[in-house]
């Protein structure tokens, strides 16, 4: 093998990622999804996709599957981990402000499908809360990028977790052990990212947790996926309710299911009846038709034939953004409004006190 050949590639393609603006797409010096001269997954001076003298898989002296300075997928905190380019710590204003750590949290979702890129939806025709009808003939989701949903580790551990849970309520759930195993994995990879971790160096800064990953596994663990009674003895938890939704009965129709992965999944089973769009109740900047490339929607569709009146999502966030976003919540606050890009999102946070504590009856975005 021509080392010396293989050398000048990688010199060129490194010159070609220090040319790029300061941005997620170009690169920069401080790291980024694209590359950059601390790391980066088509290569450079550290190391590299193709291999380099100090030997790995995909070759850097640091070790991981995209080479950046954090070292491997499967690390934690100086050891590896997804993108991690620094800004995992909360700055003083945000710590301040609760509104500016949310978009924060968006921006380091490198896992995120990028709304017009990665994924387009079709709006259609525009319907209200109590309108009965049907103004969309066609799906929602017109586009996805499936190289990328079949290969984000933890989108496939999201999946994994979905026929786990009754969406029926009344019906009792009990977790079994390999049920467990699904659920510990998706928390253990999700803590890996950078979402996920801007949250655990937010909440141990303002005190609310200890220094602790093991503990934040556990707290995730309970906050999440520990049952509780909505009509029966653990018939929900709060990630069924948030990321999978749930049926009451024919008449109450359905609750939660705010999360458009599952959404999607769901539409492409064909259980899943989109029926239009809802405009915001204030702000008007939102009453032209979506554009393909939103980011948050409302909107009205049948689940399994019952309908929902309402519901909203963020479009092309990853299930660790989303994680992230309302543990957050959870611990700080229970509403608040921020501005991400041209929209001005906010996150409802309802909880309620049972024997096990402090417990998430629903959270959910709200476009205002």
């Amino acid at each position: 093998m021509d080392f010396s050949k293989i050398f000048d590639i990688l010199t060129s393609l490194f010159k070609i990622c220090l040319s790029g603006d300061d941005n997620e797409y170009n690169g920069n010096q401080n790291g980024n999804q694209y590359g950059n001269q601390n790391g980066n997954q088509y290569g450079n001076q550290n190391g590299n996709q193709y291999g380099n003298q100090n030997g790995n898989q995909y070759g850097n002296q640091y070790g991981n599957q995209y080479g950046n300075q954090y070292g491997n997928q499967y690390g934690y905190p100086n050891e590896g981990g997804y993108e991690l380019n620094g800004n995992e710590n909360p700055t003083s204003e945000e710590l301040r402000d609760i509104s500016k750590a949310l978009p924060k949290i968006i921006k380091l979702d490198y896992n995120r499908f990028i709304p017009g890129v990665d994924i387009r939806i079709n709006p259609q025709g525009a319907i209200h809360v109590g309108e009965s009808g049907d103004k969309a003939s066609n799906k929602l989701f017109t586009y996805v990028n499936m190289e990328k949903l079949q290969s984000s580790i933890t989108i496939k551990l999201f999946f994994d977790l979905l026929n786990n849970f009754t969406p029926e309520l009344g019906v009792t759930e009990t977790i079994n052990s390999n049920e467990k195993k699904e659920i510990n994995r998706f928390i253990e990879e999700i803590c890996k990212t950078s979402p996920i971790r801007y949250c655990f160096n937010y909440l141990v800064a303002k005190g609310h947790i200890s220094n602790n990953w093991d503990t934040f596994k556990k707290e995730i663990y309970n906050i999440w996926f520990r049952g509780y009674y909505r009509k029966a003895v653990n018939d929900t938890s709060a990630f069924e309710h948030v990321f999978i939704g749930e049926i009451k009965d024919d008449e109450d129709g359905i609750i939660g299911f705010h999360n458009w992965i599952t959404i999607y999944k769901e539409e492409q089973k064909g259980n899943f009846d989109y029926r239009g769009w809802i405009p915001p109740r204030k702000n008007a900047q939102y009453t032209d038709r979506p554009a393909q490339d939103s980011f948050a929607l409302s909107i009205k569709f049948d689940w399994k034939g019952i309908e929902k009146p309402v519901t909203t999502c963020l479009i092309g966030t990853s299930p660790e953004c989303e994680i992230a976003m309302y543990t957050l919540m959870y611990y700080i606050s229970e509403e608040t409004e921020f501005q991400y890009d041209d929209y001005i999102i906010k996150i409802n946070m309802h909880t309620f006190n049972n024997k096990n504590g402090k417990t998430i009856g629903s959270c959910y975005p709200e476009l205002v």
